[in-house]
């Protein structure tokens, strides 16, 4: 994480510096530097003449720097509070329970996450992990022109152009500022461009909810067509094996398949697929298509009391979805990964559940909404366990 987060400029998202394999950690950097009037010096000993060229000059290039430093002026701010309290120019992020909201960022876990400031509480919220956590000291986005702000329509992963960055992970990933509707409440969280974390998240109820359709805040851009970037999703396809008339459909086949894949690739031992571990999944993804949203189930259901993994996928506006896209989607957080972590992190969890060498067998369920699709993976045992990371999460195998 940056030293400099704390009171930091806030970073424009910029179509024409953003190139997701190589430059976005340093080109989401770039942004408005402050203008810095240059020095200047002048004789003591000046006709009467040249002093009032002089003033006339100096008043000319006053007004020509304050039009430059008004130029240079961040759309919005960062301002420190706590307890409640709501700075002047606080940017609205939408209501909940009939009260305004305030766009808003805390750290947790070593991010700085965007969430909302419900000053009625006293505290800023911000999702993680699956939950909505509190923070009674956090910054509040401010603005001395709230008309330069709006909000902007994006889904499935995409960041439309001017969006704000609101904060980053402890991997430099950097996250936006997005609202979405939860049981009719506006709700502001952290719009994500991550392979496997496509959407927007909120915190609600003490949960996190994730949404493929969403608004992101963004600067008034002078074009009215509003560019948007979205992740390549390009692989190599291992060679498929022979398909076998083995009872299973061909997209738990070919999921199987190429979670078996990855895991040979980290000297993880094959998974089977077990039709109970299915219909379990199958149940969820079905539910949450129901829902026409993203969550996680948790410790629900189970008759033995015992608890799986669980990996969950959405995307939307697609007819279908493969099986290789999806569990790609999950491996690809490979890139954030270091083999020298013993404990969980959010970033990387999907994953390191994929190739963890103690999972043994794997099910899968797959639903949709209209457009929406929902896919849900289950694991047993399963994995990401604090301090079994070095030990179950093997680097590639030469």
């Amino acid at each position: 994480m940056a030293s400099t987060r704390k009171g930091c400029l806030l970073k424009e998202f910029r179509p024409e510096y953003f190139n997701l394999e190589k430059d976005i950690e340093i080109k989401l950097t770039i942004h408005a530097q402050p203008y810095k009037p240059k020095d200047r010096t002048y004789s003591n000993k000046k006709s009467e003449e040249d002093s009032k060229s002089q003033e006339s000059e100096e008043e000319s290039e006053s007004q020509e720097s304050d039009n430059e430093e008004d130029a240079c002026k961040e759309p919005a701010r960062w301002v420190e509070a706590s307890g409640g309290e709501v700075p002047g120019g606080a940017v609205v992020g939408g209501e909940y329970d009939g009260e305004t909201v305030y766009v808003a960022r805390a750290e947790h876990a070593g991010d700085m996450l965007p969430g909302k400031l419900v000053p009625s509480h006293r505290v800023c919220y911000v999702p993680w992990g699956c939950e909505e956590h509190s923070k009674s000291n956090y910054e509040v986005l401010v603005s001395d022109d709230l008309e330069k702000l709006v909000w902007l329509e994006g889904s499935d992963g995409s960041i439309p152009s001017g969006a704000l960055q609101g904060g980053e992970t402890a991997t430099d990933e950097p996250l936006y500022i997005g609202r979405c509707k939860q049981e009719n409440t506006l709700t502001c969280g952290k719009a994500c461009i991550h392979r496997s974390l496509k959407g927007c998240f909120i915190g609600y109820g003490g949960r996190e909810y994730g949404y493929a359709r969403y608004e992101v805040l963004a600067v008034k851009q002078t074009n009215e067509e509003q560019a948007v970037k979205t992740i390549p999703e390009t692989k190599t396809k291992p060679k498929e094996p022979e398909k076998e008339d083995d009872g299973l459909s061909d997209f738990e086949r070919r999921a199987l398949q190429r979670h078996n894949y990855y895991r040979k690739k980290h000297g993880a031992p094959a998974l089977t697929m077990d039709r109970e571990i299915c219909q379990y999944s199958q149940d969820w993804a079905e539910q949450l298509a129901h829902w026409n949203r993203l969550e996680h189930r948790g410790n629900v259901g189970r008759k033995d009391g015992k608890q799986y993994g669980e990996n969950c996928y959405m995307s939307m506006g697609k007819a279908n979805v493969s099986a290789e896209e999806v569990v790609d989607a999950w491996y690809d957080e490979v890139c954030y990964h270091n083999y020298s972590w013993n404990s969980f992190v959010y970033q990387t969890g999907h994953f390191t559940q994929v190739v963890w060498t103690e999972t043994k067998r794997v099910g899968i369920g797959k639903a949709r909404n209209g457009p929406n699709w929902f896919v849900v993976s289950s694991y047993d045992p399963p994995g990401n366990y604090q301090g079994r990371f070095t030990r179950c999460v093997r680097p590639p195998v030469d």
